[in-house]
Order: structure tokens, then sequence, then C-alpha cells
């Protein structure tokens, strides 16, 4: 399908529906998509998450950390 046939057929598919929930979910889908950028996830968090990061991973280094698999195993009867 050509890209002129697939925008056409988006097009009918759009004009057919009616419920307005789904045109608008429809609009933030495609709204989003268009407007996408390649971000790097740490210029998305504030200044005090990525403190909170760094913190994290300072505290890993100094071998205070607690092994995944530790803490899987205490909590995964809430899991």
């Amino acid at each position: 399908m050509s890209t002129a046939e697939l925008k056409s057929n988006l097009h009918k598919l759009i004009d057919g529906i009616e419920d307005n929930s789904v045109l608008h979910a429809v609009y933030a889908i495609l709204a989003k998509l268009t407007n996408r950028k390649e971000v790097d996830f740490w210029d998305e968090l504030t200044v005090d998450q990525q403190n909170e990061v760094l913190e994290g991973m300072k505290q890993i280094e100094e071998g205070k950390g607690i092994p995944h698999e530790q803490v899987m195993g205490k909590y995964r009867q809430w899991l």
C-alpha cells in the first residue's frame, strides 16, 4: 500500500468514527507520535529525581545496596 493510499484509508477510518472519546484517543496517540523527539529520560527527570538517582548509584558503589534477588524474595508474596 502506497503512502497516499494509507493516508486515504486512515482518513476514511477516522471519518467513520462517531464516538468522541475514541476520536480523542486517536488524536492523542497521533499527536504524541508526531511530536515525539528522541529525548534522554534523564532530561525529563526533575532535579530532585536526578539527585535521588545519583544518591542511589553512590550507595551501590559503596556496597550499601541490596541485591535484587534478596528484595524479590522478601516481597514476592505481594507481587
